[in-house]
C-alpha cells in the first residue's frame, strides 16, 4: 500500500543489519542503491547512497545559497524583487519541492544542471554591486 515507507523500512533494516559506523558518513554507495531498489525521496536517497559527508557536500550548498539569496532579496525588496528573480527563485523552490516530493530529480544531470544554471543567474543578480541609479 505504501511502497515508499517500505523502501525506507528496507534500507534503515539494511543499515541496522550492516551495522558499520562508516556507512552513515560515507553512505553505502549509488550502485548499490540502485541494486536494492531506490528510495523515492531524493534527500533520503543521497543520504543512503552518499552519506551525512555526501549530503552536505551535494545539497546544503542548494538549500543554504536559495534561503541567503531570499533572505538578500527580502533585505533589499525594491530593487530585487523583480519577475525575473522571483521566476527564477520560485523555479529552484518548485524544483527542490518535486524532488523532496517525488525522488530521482537530483539524480539526473539534466536537472542538476538546470538547478545549478537558476541558481547561478538568480545568484549574480542578487550579489551585483547596484548601481547608482538604482541606490
Amino acid at each position: 500500500m505504501n511502497y515508499r515507507y517500505l523502501q525506507m523500512q528496507i534500507w534503515k533494516r539494511v543499515s541496522a543489519l550492516n551495522n558499520n559506523s562508516k556507512d552513515k558518513l560515507f553512505g553505502f554507495g549509488y550502485i548499490r542503491l540502485n541494486n536494492m531498489g531506490l528510495i523515492e525521496r531524493d534527500f533520503v536517497s543521497q543520504y543512503y547512497a552518499m552519506g551525512i559527508i555526501g549530503t552536505i557536500l551535494l545539497v546544503v550548498p542548494y538549500l543554504v545559497l536559495t534561503l541567503i539569496d531570499g533572505i538578500k532579496m527580502l533585505f533589499n525588496f525594491k530593487r530585487l524583487v523583480t519577475l525575473k528573480t522571483v521566476s527564477l527563485m520560485f523555479a529552484i523552490l518548485a524544483m527542490l519541492a518535486v524532488s523532496i516530493y517525488t525522488g530521482y530529480v537530483l539524480d539526473y544531470l539534466t536537472a542538476t544542471i538546470l538547478l545549478a544554471f537558476f541558481m547561478g543567474q538568480l545568484t549574480r543578480i542578487v550579489w551585483r554591486k547596484p548601481s547608482a541609479e538604482e541606490r
